[in-house]
């Protein structure tokens, strides 16, 4: 799943919920689209079952790409839920 969200160069931390039935490796990426191979965060974690991952972006661009795959798999298909908290 790719999915732009705007922040508008303000801080920022995004919440990134990420929900498996049984154990997979997901990856999780937040990109500058408008600079290549730009990364503000690149992981992973074995999960099973629901896992939350918190992104603090201090300094923020005006959007990013956040990119959740699955490693055997691929983009993970499913919507997954993203939540943006101002400070």
């Amino acid at each position: 799943m790719i999915k732009e969200i705007r922040l508008d160069k303000r801080p920022t931390t995004l919440k990134i919920v990420v929900a498996t039935k049984t154990k997979q490796k997901i990856w999780l990426k937040v990109a500058d689209p408008t600079k290549p191979n730009t990364y503000y965060i690149k992981r992973y974690a074995n999960i099973v079952g629901k896992q939350s991952f918190f992104v603090n972006m201090p300094i923020a661009p005006n959007e990013v790409d956040v990119i959740v795959y699955n490693a055997k798999n691929g983009l993970v298909k499913k919507r997954q839920d993203i939540q943006s908290v101002r400070h």
